[in-house]
């Protein structure tokens, strides 16, 4: 069985036992978006099961035959896909390429490069961005499809942002399974999903996880010299950032949803990614590892992300510019400026709940904005 979870076309599919993290979703669209949870409903799709205990248990409340494989999993999954796009046609994975980008900037930011001055300020133009990923090794212990999918993401960025061919920039990405390096040797055993990218510490490194990890004391390192890596004697709290995506999909399913978006890009994807990354800190990402925005300023990281989101559905025509949201038209079209006041006007907010301040600054301001 797989739980739905909706907003008037935000779709995400679970297994029944994953129903509670259906609700947990809807809560976070809540909690960091803004969106009204009246307008939130989860809805379960049974696919039947292959567990015997649970089919030989009495009190087992799904449907008790095998789980549908194959066309006849894929056909219905179609249907029903069809029949929500015709219900609610305004539907909506770059936390982890903010991680990547937030931490590249950071170690550009270290090492004095140009595009970063010393106060601070990041990379000013989106295809900086890429320059940033082109030519670095992205290693990913695990190769499911989720993380083969960031990998596509982040090739696409590197493809995006500097010209290079998809199988260029794919080069970037190199995934460890369980039976050790994806590579050409392994062609013919390797998974679909992993063909793609088959061809190819001192505390120096920048992580992110998808679980959290309790905070651990590191060597201090000399402050602005990359290259120097004899610890200074002290130690520091290092924080592991989590990848959680709580930072990006509600954001971009609200933004979806505001402007009645016919479908989600990949290039808006890769803008959520920017802008998130774009809120990080170059110092405290050297210094603690914290890769993302503190979590207590999630609904100010969320209207920073929904308004770069917006503009980037609305220039490329498959987003409608909400009523009143003064567009300025010329140098690129719509902007995330033009939509930011619009966001924090349409965040739903708790009882005694603090609305989101109206001025985000973050470290690096897109050309966009």
């Amino acid at each position: 069985m797989a739980a739905l979870n909706t907003i008037e076309g935000k779709i995400t599919l679970y297994t029944i036992a994953g129903m509670g993290i259906s609700e947990g979703k809807i809560t976070l669209y809540t909690i960091a978006a803004g969106v009204d949870p009246s307008v939130c409903l989860p809805v379960c799709l049974d696919m039947g099961t292959n567990n015997k205990r649970l089919l030989e248990d009495p009190q087992y409340q799904g449907l008790k035959r095998e789980r549908a494989t194959g066309a006849e999993f894929d056909s219905l999954i179609a249907e029903f896909m069809d029949a929500l796009s015709q219900w609610q046609p305004h539907g909506t994975a770059a936390i982890t390429l903010a991680a990547i980008l937030a931490a590249l900037r950071a170690i550009d930011y270290e090492k004095g490069n140009s595009g970063v001055d010393e106060a601070g300020k990041q990379m000013d133009s989106d295809e900086a961005l890429g320059q940033l990923l082109a030519g670095k090794q992205v290693l990913f212990l695990g190769a499911g499809e989720a993380g083969t999918g960031i990998g596509e993401l982040i090739a696409y960025c590197v493809h995006r942002r500097t010209g290079c061919s998809m199988q260029e920039a794919r080069k970037t990405c190199h995934f460890v399974d369980s039976k050790g390096l994806v590579c050409a040797s392994r062609m013919a055993d390797l998974q679909h999903h992993k063909q793609a990218f088959a061809p190819h510490t001192e505390g120096r490194v920048l992580f992110a996880s998808g679980s959290p990890f309790d905070p651990i004391s590191a060597p201090s390192q000399p402050a602005g010299n990359a290259s120097q890596l004899t610890p200074t004697g002290d130690s520091i709290l290092v924080r592991p950032a989590q990848a959680n995506n709580a930072y990006v999909f509600p954001a971009l399913g609200h933004a979806a949803v505001l402007t009645r978006c016919s479908s989600i890009s990949d290039e808006a994807f890769l803008v959520s990614a920017e802008a998130l990354a774009a809120m990080a800190d170059p110092k405290m990402v050297l210094r603690e590892g914290a890769l993302f925005p503190p979590f207590s300023k999630i609904k100010d990281t969320s209207c920073y992300v929904m308004a770069h989101v917006m503009a980037c559905m609305v220039r490329e025509g498959r987003g409608l510019c909400p009523e009143g949201v003064p567009v300025q038209q010329g140098h690129g079209g719509a902007k995330a400026s033009d939509f930011l006041p619009y966001c924090l006007a349409q965040m739903w907010l708790g009882p005694g709940e603090k609305a989101p301040e109206t001025a985000i600054e973050p470290s690096h301001r897109s050309s966009r904005l």
